[in-house]
């Protein structure tokens, strides 16, 4: 049996946390564009069991999509915000640095 605590948690749409059903094994993070969905999603065919992780990019209607799946918890977040944060303590320790060596 499945208890809530057992049960897995993921962002949805607007980054708050969203408890899973027991069936819903991934989070799902699918980008269309510029639009970003989030949730829960059970094994079918955006996420299998033999591999989960981004799928190749593609062009639909002249929009790029892609899918994530994923299979711990929360873990359909924003990667683009780790990229921005990782960007701006580069650029601190290079001005820094800039800074003591001029």
């Amino acid at each position: 049996m499945v208890t809530n605590s057992d049960a897995l948690k993921c962002y949805d749409t607007s980054m708050q946390e969203h408890l899973c059903e027991p069936i819903q094994l991934f989070c799902i993070k699918f980008i269309n564009g510029s639009t970003v969905t989030r949730g829960c999603a059970g094994v079918d065919v955006y996420c299998t069991d033999e591999d989960p992780g981004c799928y190749p990019t593609q062009e639909v209607d002249g929009l790029t999509q892609k899918w994530c799946c994923c299979e711990k918890d929360m873990c359909n977040e924003s990667v683009s915000t780790s990229l921005s944060i990782c960007t701006l303590i580069f650029s601190l320790i290079f001005f820094f640095i800039s800074l003591y060596y001029n």
